[in-house]
């Protein structure tokens, strides 16, 4: 969760200034370019387990279900992410109205993981978070189910370039998040959900209020702290440089 060298302490820099407060516009991309940026040898050794195989023998059946994601619009990519204020107390950080900054909108409180909190890298006296999610959409989701419920072998495939491009989305909006605050491409750090010392899966069901995520995306958190449709993330970004 946070780099090494526990010991070193926290140092709060001036209060950082997003490019607006709240939820932006629904993000979309069009399903070609993340097939055509596909690193092979990431999806075939991290998705597909392809071990000692050589790459080019895979290639013909990532060119089939591309094509297929494509022919049957399976990927319908979106996202949506804001900023907004917040004050730290001790592991509880407090998310402010990013327009009435004066009343608070929710708490959530945060564990520790070796002496230290996602929360102590928030300024007590005002900083920002952002909030992002990501989606695939259900049809692609629907159609992993029925591959896999036939054996064939086709489910897992499709699911492995799922989980790629939903992690490749992930990131891209992490960026976006990045290059609005001015910071590095590789400054702060991505929480997802079940992220070690987050807050519990309570609390982080009022951030899919804030966002209206279910209304806006169509992505629900269900009462089995699962999200749907599978293919989905959520999570927060902390910009302080020492994660």
């Amino acid at each position: 969760m946070i780099k090494e060298n526990e010991k070193t302490p926290i140092e709060h820099g001036p209060a950082m200034l997003p490019p607006f407060w709240g939820a932006g516009q629904i993000l979309t991309w069009d399903t070609q370019h993340f097939l055509e940026n596909i690193v092979t040898s990431d999806l075939f050794k991290n998705q597909w387990r392809s071990g000692q195989m050589a790459n080019e023998e895979y290639l013909p059946l990532l060119e089939e279900l591309g094509r297929e994601i494509i022919a049957d619009g399976l990927v319908d990519a979106r996202a949506l992410y804001g900023y907004f204020p917040v004050i730290a107390d001790g592991l509880t950080v407090i998310i402010m109205d990013p327009f009435v900054f004066y009343h608070e909108i929710a708490p959530l409180t945060f564990g520790r993981i070796k002496d230290r909190s996602i929360a102590d890298f928030i300024r007590p006296e005002g900083d920002c978070l952002a909030l992002q999610v990501v989606t695939l959409g259900p049809l692609i989701s629907k159609r992993c189910a029925q591959l896999k419920a036939d054996e064939s072998g086709r489910g897992f495939y499709l699911d492995g370039i799922a989980h790629y491009l939903a992690l490749d989305l992930q990131r891209r909006v992490t960026g976006e998040i990045r290059r609005g605050l001015g910071i590095s491409p590789n400054g702060g750090k991505f929480f997802a959900v079940d992220a070690p010392g987050m807050p519990s899966p309570e609390e982080q069901k009022k951030l899919f209020e804030i966002l209206s995520i279910e209304d806006q995306l169509g992505v629900e958190f269900t009462e089995q702290n699962e999200m749907l449709p599978h293919y989905s993330s959520f999570g927060i970004f902390i910009h302080h440089p020492q994660l």
